[in-house]
């Protein structure tokens, strides 16, 4: 990670700060360059923005391939690509987004398609690179070594702010082990393998057995991979209040107790059921007492997992990795945790009327739409009707406006009586249905031509606390403004 600097604008990018972290990342991950066969890139979409990234790739990976020895490019073997081009920009978690389709891609071993990229923008040029533009769906490939032996999956992400922040991460795809799983009858407590489930209540936990049971029912491992099936739930999962142990000798022995638990049947051998409370009791003493971690690992070389269990679902920590010693079993994939799948979104009464209770206290700010005043437009003559509406500390703006033209002028003055045009209280609740009804007939006529509003150039009047009253709609539970209604009418 590194920043670009002094920029001519908060959203420049700089090239020679992008290719710098990329050389970092590499250099400090110790790989060959050539081995790295995608760049899920950060990815604007901006004429800029885009060349200048590729650019700096560019610039990256001819300095590292120069480090190895042969700057030479051969071929074009690493994919371009940016998830962007299918869910926009996320701004804050638009690196993770793209380093969790990178994941998904290693997973499936595939590339995908970056959408629109059927015309290329001219300024990206990619001759002489090692780089080209996912366009299509494809496998992904694995490259291999001299002797002939497949290399793993190797990608990076680019992620930069447009603050000058760059960012950038290789990955490494895993590769399983291909050693063999322990012979069970190597272990000191051969057979049986202890089976360990644990959840935050009775329904995660029935859950976690029913995840598991479709697990190995659609795996179908054989015996020999259950001292890795037990010791990955042993020490790759969190120990929670409700709890569970089984103790098997097989994989259809663990399908049919899983079975057994999950129908609700009692007294099923092997398995015990506790749990865990954070109250003190007995078991607390125990914990911290040395002598008796002895004894767990006594029980442990004895092969008396029934103790081990019995403990442990009430709560005894157990440190497995210690019971193993150096002969250890692999940890394989298995379900994670359930969570539970609950809605906090606010409920929506049905059949409830919303009331509209208007504020009291807070002024109501007043969003009127207006079309261009003719007059501004062009030198014609505006000919016909015009409301005006007004105070009277801005009455006396109306003549100088509009004395050059030949209308029609109605005064809608706030607050004072007026010998021309209407008076009104904008503040009055009940004053909205009168005034509509007063100018309606205006508003109808052919020669009406729109209205003005001079009321903004009061400044006691904007400074006003109290709420600019309106009409209740027939069509629903909305107050609109007088002046408003007034368009709504027109």
């Amino acid at each position: 990670m590194n920043h670009g600097g002094h920029a001519n604008s908060l959203t420049a990018p700089n090239p020679k700060a992008q290719s710098e972290v990329l050389i970092d990342a590499y250099q400090k991950a110790g790989i060959d360059p050539r081995t790295v066969t995608y760049i899920e890139a950060h990815g604007t979409g901006t004429e800029l923005g885009d060349p200048i990234e590729v650019n700096g790739l560019k610039t990256a990976f001819s300095e590292l391939y120069e480090t190895t020895g042969e700057s030479t490019v051969k071929e074009a073997q690493c994919g371009l690509g940016s998830i962007k081009s299918n869910i926009g920009h996320l701004e804050l978690a638009a690196g993770i987004a793209g380093v969790i389709k990178l994941l998904l891609q290693l997973k499936h071993k595939k590339l995908v398609k970056t959408l629109h990229t059927d015309v290329i923008n001219p300024y990206i040029q990619l001759e002489n690179s090692p780089f080209y533009i996912v366009q299509n769906n494809r496998e992904w490939t694995a490259l291999q070594d001299q002797e002939g032996k497949e290399l793993p999956r190797r990608a990076g992400v680019s992620s930069f702010g447009f603050g000058g922040v760059n960012a950038h991460v290789v990955i490494e795809e895993y590769v399983t082990s291909k050693a063999v799983s322990i012979d069970r009858s190597t272990l000191p407590h051969s057979p049986p393998a202890i089976i360990l489930l644990s959840a935050k209540d009775k329904s995660r936990l029935k859950e976690q057995a029913q995840n598991l049971w479709w697990t190995i029912r659609n795996w179908k491992p054989d015996d020999g991979a259950l001292a890795d099936l037990a010791y990955t739930l042993q020490v790759g999962r969190d120990a929670m209040e409700e709890r569970l142990g089984l103790l098997v000798t097989s994989i259809p022995e663990l399908r049919e107790k899983l079975k057994e638990f999950l129908d609700g049947k009692q007294r099923i051998s092997g398995l015990y059921r506790g749990q865990f409370t954070k109250q003190k009791g007995p078991m607390d003493a125990l914990k911290t007492d040395d002598d008796f971690q002895k004894i767990l690992s006594q029980w442990w070389q004895k092969g008396k997992c029934h103790k081990l269990v019995s403990m442990w679902v009430y709560g005894m920590p157990i440190v497995w990795e210690e019971l193993y010693a150096t002969n250890r079993p692999k940890r394989i994939s298995l379900p994670t945790y359930p969570f539970a799948q609950e809605r906090y979104w606010v409920k929506r009464e049905r059949n409830k009327e919303v009331e509209t209770v208007p504020f009291s206290k807070e002024k109501k700010i007043l969003h009127k739409t207006w079309s261009p005043d003719p007059v501004q437009e062009d030198s014609k003559l505006l000919v016909g009707k015009l409301i005006v509406f007004t105070t009277c500390r801005t009455f006396h703006l109306i003549h100088p406006m509009l004395e050059d033209q030949d209308v029609q002028i109605i005064p809608v003055v706030h607050g004072e009586s007026v010998e021309q045009g209407v008076s009104t209280d904008f503040y009055n609740e009940g004053a909205g249905e009168t005034l509509y009804l007063q100018l309606k007939g205006t508003i109808a006529d052919k020669d009406f031509k729109g209205m003005i509003d001079l009321t903004a150039y009061d400044a006691i009047y904007e400074q006003e606390s109290r709420i600019e009253w309106g009409v209740k709609s027939p069509f629903s539970n909305t107050y609109y403004p007088i002046i408003d209604k007034l368009m709504v009418g027109k």
